[in-house]
């Protein structure tokens, strides 16, 4: 997301203009659902992406009549069973395709474009809504519980609550037509060790939009040519974490340290923290003389069930990238059933 604004406030600054395709609706088996986004340029230049194939390409001249016209729309792609042949898929399903036209002497644009890259940096849950009710120039609002509505206008605090929930989604109010979705999703992953699952783990978390903080107390395995797309690396005693580090209720603890003594000392202090999520790595037999350790501390039952361990989903994993989609796949669920349960 942070990649697709950066060209769009780099387009805007340049003085040329531009359309955004995004995806407000799909149904059945499609390569990419609601929230996919390509950004179309003057040169006919691309960043992002739609799903690929036929709707990708089609989509992509379809947003150079956008700039020669200069107007938004909406355009629905039929994937069904009788059409695929027809559209080069080989999916059934259908998507929309919401194609907004942004041109480059429109304030509201420029200014939406850096609170939204500004957003992007903050640990604070913020949503995009999109008034795709007519062929309009723009009409995009940037929405947190702090600041409000940014962008738009006209819409209840009723209206925007039933915009701004977990999954993308669309409402009609009126004669108005929105869509909304998640923007940024607050809570930090915090991995503790810099080794080769780490490695591997941090940069895919990143690409997840996940935001990722190092724990190393290794310089040398605290370095940003190791981490380069990490929020930030922490070189110190993770013996004390808690003197360098406040854990939020949203934030999460993975820890996959050299040493079961370092797992040990940070598991007591992740008990005490609000942390949403508590992973180990280790094996089951490590598990079991940590659990043991944590018992005769005075914790209960219910206090070493907070920790996910072994950490990771079930895959069979073997190897550090192995290990590292296993646990993606974990903090996916988890992040998906905290903002289901927090609506």
């Amino acid at each position: 997301m942070k990649k697709i604004f950066n060209a769009l406030n780099q387009q805007l600054t340049a003085e040329k203009n531009c359309v955004f395709c995004t995806i407000i609706a799909n149904s059945g088996s499609t390569p990419r659902g609601s929230g996919a986004r390509m950004l179309v340029m003057e040169d006919g230049t691309t960043i992002g992406t739609i799903g690929g194939g036929e709707v990708e390409y089609r989509s992509s001249k379809i947003a150079m009549d956008a700039l020669k016209n200069k107007r938004s729309f909406l355009q629905p792609f039929c994937l069904t069973a009788d059409q695929v042949a027809s559209i080069g898929m080989i999916c059934g399903g259908a998507v929309t395709v919401y194609f907004q036209y942004i041109d480059h002497d429109n304030p509201q644009a420029r200014e939406l474009c850096a609170q939204i890259l500004h957003q992007l940096e903050q640990d604070e849950d913020s949503w995009l809504i999109l008034d795709v009710s007519h062929e309009q120039e723009w009409g995009m609002g940037l929405y947190t519980k702090k600041d409000g509505l940014r962008g738009l206008d006209g819409l209840a605090e009723s209206e925007i609550a039933e915009l701004c929930v977990t999954r993308a989604t669309q409402k009609h109010y009126d004669d108005r037509h929105y869509y909304g979705e998640p923007l940024v999703r607050s809570g930090m992953v915090y991995i503790f060790g810099g080794g080769h699952i780490a490695q591997e783990l941090a940069p895919l978390l990143t690409h997840l939009n996940f935001r990722v903080t190092i724990f190393e107390d290794r310089p040398e395995f605290a370095t940003r040519q190791l981490f380069p797309t990490v929020d930030q690396i922490i070189v110190g005693n993770p013996d004390h974490f808690s003197e360098k580090i406040t854990i939020k209720e949203s934030d999460y603890i993975v820890i996959m340290t050299r040493g079961h003594s370092h797992d040990y000392n940070i598991q007591l202090q992740a008990m005490r923290t609000p942390a949403h999520y508590l992973g180990v790595m280790g094996s089951r037999e490590k598990l079991r003389i940590l659990s043991e350790k944590m018992f005769k501390e005075g914790f209960t039952q219910a206090d070493v069930d907070r920790f996910h361990s072994p950490i990771g989903t079930a895959i069979k994993a073997e190897t550090p990238a192995e290990i590292a989609i296993s646990v993606a796949g974990e903090l996916i669920l988890t992040r998906s059933e905290r903002l289901t349960n927090n609506g």
